[in-house]
């Protein structure tokens, strides 16, 4: 391994970290306060590598099973908002499967993405919902992303998160989630809670996979 500190500061809180898990291809830090799990910084991919990684990708329209694997995400936007609302897919990729399909469903939707689609134009606007399918474990700089979206959510706008959160039942070695090396930020319950107090959410609902804030 390239790093072999014994601690590091957590990207999200700032607190200092120890070694939650490593073998020759991983070295993870886990924070005590937020409960985050994060990867060494000498482990991040470049954006070259990033983007080489995300091109790989079967677009979703081609996988039958793709639709089933976001619709809770469209659900939950469905059991709030009214056809015309104004949402942004953060994190859309280059396929922007999700952001299409919320547009037929009659939402007025867009889409970013840091290397796909970056009109910055668009994190200066308002949004009565932001989707983040399987994006948030991707942030390097957590802290800043969740604020960032909440200061553009509308007041009791809600921002709906998709991404496989740890808890201490799971075996870490054989979990399949680690092994993808653009996932650099892991999520446990606790860590949800302290971005809804620390960040001033109204509320947080972690149902499965799927985790909304409510501003």
């Amino acid at each position: 391994m390239t790093d072999k500190n014994q601690s590091s500061n957590c990207p999200l809180c700032t607190k200092a970290s120890n070694v939650f898990y490593e073998d020759e291809k991983h070295l993870f830090y886990q924070c005590m306060d937020c409960r985050g799990i994060f990867r060494s910084e000498s482990q991040r991919l470049s954006n070259t590598e990033e983007i080489k990684r995300y091109l790989l990708h079967r677009d979703p329209e081609l996988d039958e099973g793709y639709y089933q694997f976001i619709l809770p995400l469209i659900e939950e936007v469905r059991s709030f908002a009214k056809k015309g609302a104004q949402g942004l897919d953060y994190g859309c990729g280059q396929h922007k499967f999700l952001l299409k399909t919320l547009t037929k469903e009659g939402f007025n939707t867009f889409g970013y993405d840091p290397l796909f689609l970056d009109d910055k134009k668009l994190l200066k606007q308002q949004y009565d919902f932001i989707v983040c399918c399987e994006v948030i474990e991707h942030f390097f700089h957590p802290l800043r992303e969740f604020q960032r979206l909440k200061n553009i959510l509308v007041p009791q706008g809600k921002l709906i998160c998709k991404t496989d959160v740890y808890d201490s039942k799971t075996d870490f070695e054989t979990w399949y989630y680690k092994n993808d090396p653009t996932h650099v930020f892991i999520y446990m319950e606790e860590t949800f809670e302290w971005i809804r107090q620390n960040l001033d959410f109204k509320d947080v609902k972690v149902d499965g996979r799927v985790i909304n804030f409510s501003k």
